[in-house]
């Protein structure tokens, strides 16, 4: 590639033969490719891999792909948290024989915010109405 320039027949065919590889052994290639190539090559070759594996190649992609791992963990389980308390609130109004309004329901659902849920959880624990939760 580097004596080819940005000639997409030959990134192509890079990029095939570079994922009939096991992994191991194409990131090594990838990595030599990388190294030779001009700018708009390795960004030409960078956006093909990209579409192409489901993790980055190079070693800059590779410490965002585990920081973004990471994070993704971490918003994964915030957003299940969140959909569990929406739960407990209706939950515990439903139980406690309390009448929910579609507007209320929809406030419940809409919210985003775990701290604000579990304070309407626990208020729903002694609340006498529903209006008593969303003050």
């Amino acid at each position: 590639m580097v004596y080819h320039g940005v000639n997409w027949t030959v990134l192509n065919a890079f990029a095939a033969g570079i994922l009939a590889l096991r992994p191991d052994e194409a990131k090594k290639y990838y990595e030599y490719a990388l190294a030779m190539s001009p700018e708009v090559v390795r960004d030409a070759l960078e956006h093909l891999m990209e579409t192409n594996y489901n993790e980055p190649f190079s070693k800059l992609g590779l410490r965002y792909y585990g920081q973004g791992e990471e994070k993704g963990l971490e918003k994964g389980l915030e957003k299940g948290l969140i959909v569990g308390e929406r739960g407990t609130v209706l939950m515990v109004l439903k139980a406690r024989g309390l009448r929910v309004s579609e507007s209320q329901r929809e406030l419940v659902n809409a919210c985003e915010d775990l701290t604000t849920l579990r304070g309407w959880a626990e208020t729903a624990l002694t609340a006498e109405t529903a209006d008593e939760v969303f003050r």
